[in-house]
């Protein structure tokens, strides 16, 4: 280990807190390492974003309890402002075709017959996908290695 990765996080007021580490390819004495440094981000952080993904994983249940976007916002406990979570729910839409081909390869979607809105669905697959885990989200990039948005 190198050091740690510090970064500014959704539920941190005063700054700055630890969002991975650092590691060190050594190829000092001989050894086959590169002799760089690459990140190792924590799987309930999102690559390039503030928010943790325990609260991104309770605003989209709270839209898929029928609250509107507004509502979902104000009941989560984190600093970031309603525009950042706009920006998240635009993204989470427009990002959903390579989580369900992703989520296709875990298992197959859920049978739903009477729920139409496709946002709706992605989520209810997230969920069956990964129904032993509080936070899905944080499974999902631990199972694929790869950023949730």
């Amino acid at each position: 280990m190198h050091g740690y990765l510090y970064g500014y996080s959704d539920t941190t007021i005063s700054g700055r807190g630890n969002r991975g580490h650092r590691i060190y390819c050594s190829n000092r004495n001989n050894r086959c390492g590169c002799g760089r440094t690459f990140s190792v981000l924590f799987s309930h952080f999102i690559r390039n974003l503030s928010v943790q993904s325990f609260n991104l994983w309770m605003f989209l249940q709270h839209i898929l309890n029928g609250l509107t976007l507004i509502n979902s916002m104000n009941l989560l406990d984190t600093t970031l402002s309603n525009q950042c979570w706009y920006d998240l729910y635009h993204r989470f839409k427009m990002k959903q075709s390579f989580i369900r081909t992703r989520l296709m390869s875990v298992k197959d979607p859920p049978l739903l017959p009477k729920v139409t809105n496709v946002i709706h669905q992605t989520i209810f697959h997230l969920k069956a996908s990964f129904y032993f885990s509080s936070d899905p989200i944080s499974s999902y990039q631990n199972h694929f290695q790869r950023s949730f948005i």
